[in-house]
């Protein structure tokens, strides 16, 4: 879960922290809200399943 976004030096986002404090940098970021129906969390190139926290993803 993403708890707060990393800023450059012009206010740009450059990253965003987790809830467990690891940071990942990026070049663009897509905030969204969901239901968690089959979502997954991707680091290029793998992709992992994902719900709610600590709970798998919602099958249909």
């Amino acid at each position: 879960m993403v708890t707060d976004l990393v800023l450059g030096a012009n206010d740009e986002v450059i990253g965003v922290e987790t809830y467990f404090g690891v940071a990942f940098r990026c070049k663009a970021l897509i905030l969204t809200t969901g239901t968690f129906l089959e979502d997954g969390f991707g680091l290029a190139p793998s992709l992992w399943p994902l719900g709610e926290l600590v709970n798998l993803p919602q099958k249909d």
